[in-house]
């Protein structure tokens, strides 16, 4: 399955995803992807800003990196839903579970806390851009 996270973006020091909605002179207007929904201007100069197509996990040594969009789309064909975060409380079954998404991610590498957010990203995108997952016929 393809996903395009083009307009999906994260932003340094801010624990949201964000849809980007329009690119303006040094700056973007962004709606957050939460509850709340919230339409601000983020500033280029101020704040990191990446799309999540920009986003790899690292591979083991000498081979290539593994798309974002390959292991979220790997989440959704495994589990079709949010994945439950208690998982977070056993570091064992959340290596496992990349594991069996990725099977070639560098361990090493590739920490809890990666690990963590790329499952949060996935629940936040299932609950709140849930039509990047549909397949089109084209």
């Amino acid at each position: 399955m393809d996903i395009d996270l083009k307009k999906i973006i994260s932003i340094t020091c801010h624990n949201s995803l964000y849809l980007l909605l329009k690119t303006l002179p040094n700056a973007i207007l962004v709606e957050s992807l939460d509850a709340k929904r919230i339409k601000s201007v983020k500033n280029f100069t101020r704040n990191k800003i990446t799309s999540l197509r920009d986003i790899s996990v690292y591979a083991k040594t000498n081979e290539k990196n593994i798309a974002l969009s390959d292991v979220i789309s790997g989440f959704y064909t495994k589990f079709n839903s949010k994945i439950d975060e208690s998982l977070f409380d056993n570091p064992d079954k959340m290596r496992h579970l990349m594991a069996q998404i990725a099977p070639n991610y560098d361990f090493d590498r590739v920490g809890l806390r990666d690990i963590r957010k790329i499952i949060g990203w996935y629940n936040t995108l299932l609950v709140y851009q849930p039509q990047i997952f549909i397949v089109s016929g084209d």
